[in-house]
């Protein structure tokens, strides 16, 4: 009876320590390595609808001038090798963004959810009126960035990448903007280390262990040697 216990104790605790679960990090920039895992969409948005280039290494927001800045990681949820598994949970996210131009001034901006599909070769003004690009003010985050320049912020999005773990259809990025005219780098800059980056520690979706089977007990042995004893004698005397 101890061997079979402590069989059946060994058993679940190998299948329990193979399925634990460990926190993850994955960063992700435009051609970091990571191939379309780490595709990285920006673009500027403003309301006299000028032209803004999609490989534009710096993109303008705020100042009151209707300037909208449209930022996606949009492949980063899927089963390939550098992608987060669908249903991890999100620990903890940060999207660092950084500014190259303020105009001598501190500023502060807010982060937004969006919540229809963009593409930032196709997105200006005419295109978000008519319905490209909407986000929803609800939940906006609030960030601050100072005087000086180049300046990176790093904005906690940990609620963002967890709804969005639970459902990757719903990830279409975020518009930030600012009180401030501020020159933000893009995912096109050649300045690598300013290209906007995200960072995501979490863990991944665990299954169920399927527990082995019951091992009979000696008692429950003896039991049915018995009764197959029975049936025998029974049929002997026939």
């Amino acid at each position: 009876m101890r061997k079979s216990v402590m069989h059946t104790l060994i058993t679940v605790s190998v299948i329990l320590f193979c399925n634990s679960v460990y926190p993850l990090t994955m960063s992700y920039y435009q051609n970091d390595g990571k191939g379309a895992a780490s595709a990285t969409d920006c673009v500027g948005v403003d309301s006299w609808n000028a032209p803004w280039p999609p490989d534009a290494g710096g993109v303008y927001s705020g100042g009151g001038f209707g300037r909208l800045c449209y930022l996606g990681f949009f492949n980063i949820f899927g089963d390939g090798q550098y992608q987060i598994k669908e249903d991890s949970t999100v620990l903890q996210a940060t999207l660092y963004i950084t500014d190259s131009y303020s105009g001598g001034f501190s500023g502060n901006g807010t982060l937004y959810r969006v919540t229809t599909e963009w593409h930032e070769s196709t997105l200006n003004w005419s295109r978000y009126l008519a319905g490209d690009g909407q986000y929803t003010t609800a939940g906006g985050i609030h960030f601050s960035y100072s005087y000086s320049a180049p300046q990176t912020v790093a904005i906690n999005v940990t609620s963002y990448l967890q709804e969005w773990a639970a459902e990757p259809d719903s990830n279409f990025g975020w518009m930030f903007t600012t009180d401030r005219t501020t020159e933000w780098y893009t995912d096109d800059t050649y300045m690598v280390s300013y290209r906007p980056k995200l960072v995501v520690q979490y863990e991944l979706p665990v299954e169920p262990p399927d527990l082995p089977s019951p091992v009979p007990e000696p008692a429950t042995i003896v039991l049915a040697a018995m009764a197959f004893a029975t049936v025998l004698r029974r049929v002997f005397k026939k």
